[in-house]
C-alpha cells in the first residue's frame, strides 16, 4: 500500500503480486479492493517501466484520492478474477494524469475504470494498447469513466485519447458518462476501434441529468463494432451533449450473423430524451454496415418529452450491404410508448452524401409518432424544398436539392406519420461549437 504525498518507482516487475482478492470486486467504492499496487491519498504518482503480470486475483492498480498520476512505458496483463476487476480501478483521480507507450491486456472487467465524484481531472492516453476483454469470463470494456457531482459547484473534466489501438473489447471499448452537473470534454483522434469477429461496441458518450458533455471524434482511421453501435452519443433528462464525429475513414458494425440478417448496430446511433439537448456533426466520414447488419447506418431518435436533437449529416459515404435493412437514414421524432406528451424537435441537416453503393431500398427514413392531438413531435429539413402533394414529395425533393446521391424517388424516401402527426417542414441545424482537439 502507497499513501504518501509523493510516489516515483521505475523499473519494476510484480509477478504474481496480488493473490488474494474477493468473488467480486468493487465498483463505487474501492475502499476494500486489492491490487498489485495500492494507493491511497497520494498527491503524485509517476510509474516508469513497470510491468505487472502472473496472478492478479483484483485490479493490478487501485487508487483512491491520487492525483497527478503517470504511467510510462508499462504493462499490466491478467487482471481480476471477477467483476468490477480491471488493470486499473481508480476512485476520485484528478489533476493532470496520464498513460502513455502503455499496454493493458486480458482484464476479468475493464482496461481501466475512473470513478470521479465532485473533482476536476485532465487525462492524456497516449499510444496505448487496451486489449482482449472478450475472452475473459465477464469481460466489459476499455476506457469506462464516470463523473458524479453531490456537492456545490461543476467538476470538470477533460480527456484525450490519441493514437491509441483498442482492439476486441466486450461492452464499450470506450464509454464516457457525464452525471449530475459534470463537465466533460472528450477528444478521440487517430486511434484504431476494432471488436473485430467477437461482440463489442466502439465509442458510447452519454449525458445526464444537467451535465454538459462535449466531445470530438475526428481522424480516426477505424472505428468498428460488433453486435452493437460503432459510435452511440445519447442524452438525458436535461443534459446538453454536444460534438463532433468527422472524417473518420471506416466506421463499420459487422454482424453477429453474417451468415443471415438481424439489427446488430448502427454506425452512428444518437438518442435525445426527455428535456435534453443533442447537437451532432457527422462529415466526411465513411460508414458501413457489414453483411447481415440490417441496421441504419445513421439512427437519429428524439423521443419522451421535449427533447431537442440537431444532426448535421454532411459529405459521408454511406453504405449498407443488407437489403433487408429498414433505411440507410433513420430520423424519428417522438415514440409510441404514451407514457409523456412529446414535442420532441429533430432539426437535420442532410446534405452532399453519397449512398450510390448501398444495398438498402431505402435511403432516408423519416417518422414522426404522435398519438393524439396533445402531442407534437416535428422534424425539421434544411435546405427544405416543397416538392408536391405527396406524403414524400418534399423530402424527395429537398434531398435531390441538398446534393445526396443517388437522386431520390418516393420509391427510395420513406415519410411515416403515425397519428395526427405534422410532415417534415422547413428548419435549420445548429452545430456544434465547443474547440476542436
Amino acid at each position: 500500500m502507497l499513501n504518501t504525498a509523493l510516489v516515483n518507482i521505475s523499473n519494476l516487475n510484480l509477478t504474481n503480486a496480488s493473490t488474494t482478492g474477493q468473488a467480486a470486486g468493487q465498483d463505487l467504492d474501492l475502499t476494500t479492493a486489492n491490487g498489485a499496487i495500492y494507493m491511497s491519498g497520494v498527491a503524485t504518482a509517476v510509474f516508469n517501466n513497470i510491468n505487472i503480470t502472473g496472478t492478479i486475483a483484483d485490479n493490478g492498480i487501485t487508487g483512491i484520492n491520487v492525483s497527478n498520476f503517470q504511467l510510462n512505458n508499462s504493462l499490466i496483463t491478467g487482471a481480476g478474477d471477477g467483476a468490477n476487476e480491471s488493470g486499473i480501478e481508480f476512485s476520485n483521480l484528478s489533476g493532470t494524469s496520464s498513460l502513455t507507450n502503455t499496454e493493458i491486456a486480458l482484464s476479468e472487467t475493464n482496461s481501466l475504470d475512473i470513478v470521479n465524484t465532485d473533482v476536476n481531472l485532465n487525462l492524456t492516453l497516449n499510444n496505448v494498447i487496451f486489449r482482449d476483454t472478450q475472452s475473459s469470463g465477464i469481460g466489459e470494456g476499455g476506457l469506462q469513466f464516470r463523473s458524479f457531482s453531490v456537492a456545490g459547484g461543476t467538476p470538470t473534466t477533460n480527456i484525450d485519447i490519441v493514437d491509441s489501438d483498442l482492439l476486441r473489447l466486450r461492452t464499450q471499448a470506450v464509454q464516457i458518462i457525464g452525471e449530475d452537473d459534470s463537465v466533460v470534454s472528450v477528444d478521440i483522434t487517430n486511434s484504431v476501434i476494432d471488436s473485430q469477429t467477437d461482440i463489442g461496441a466502439g465509442i458510447d458518450i452519454n449525458g445526464n441529468d444537467t451535465a454538459t458533455v462535449r466531445f470530438n471524434i475526428i481522424g480516426n482511421p477505424t472505428i468498428r463494432a460488433s453486435g452493437g453501435a460503432a459510435i452511440n452519443i445519447t442524452s438525458f433528462i436535461s443534459a446538453n451533449v454536444m460534438g463532433r464525429i468527422a472524417n473518420n475513414a471506416d466506421v463499420e458494425v459487422y454482424s453477429q450473423l453474417p451468415a443471415g440478417s438481424g439489427a446488430s448496430g448502427s454506425s452512428v446511433r444518437l438518442l435525445a430524451q426527455e428535456n435534453s439537448h443533442l447537437t451532432v456533426a457527422v462529415t466526411g466520414n465513411t460508414l458501413t454496415q457489414g453483411a447481415g447488419n440490417n441496421s441504419a447506418a445513421v439512427d437519429a431518435i428524439a423521443r419522451e418529452g421535449s427533447a431537442r436533437l440537431d444532426l448535421t449529416l454532411t459529405g459521408n459515404v454511406i453504405d449498407s450491404t443488407d437489403v433487408n435493412t429498414l433505411a440507410d437514414i433513420n430520423i424519428q421524432s417522438g415514440s409510441s410508448s404514451g407514457t409523456a406528451i412529446e414535442t420532441n424537435q429533430i432539426y437535420a441537416n442532410i446534405a452532399n452524401n453519397n449512398l450510390t453503393a448501398t444495398a438498402s431500398p431505402t435511403l432516408l427514413r423519416l417518422r414522426v409518432s404522435e398519438l393524439d392531438n396533445t402531442h407534437d413531435p416535428r422534424i425539421f429539413l434544411q435546405g427544405f424544398l416543397d416538392g408536391g402533394p405527396g406524403i414524400e414529395d418534399d423530402a424527395v425533393a429537398t434531398w435531390n436539392a441538398n446534393g445526396n446521391t443517388p437522386g431520390a424517388s418516393a420509391a427510395n424516401i420513406a415519410v411515416s406519420l403515425t397519428g395526427t402527426a405534422t410532415g417534415p417542414s422547413a428548419g435549420t441545424a445548429q452545430t456544434p461549437s465547443n474547440p476542436l482537439p
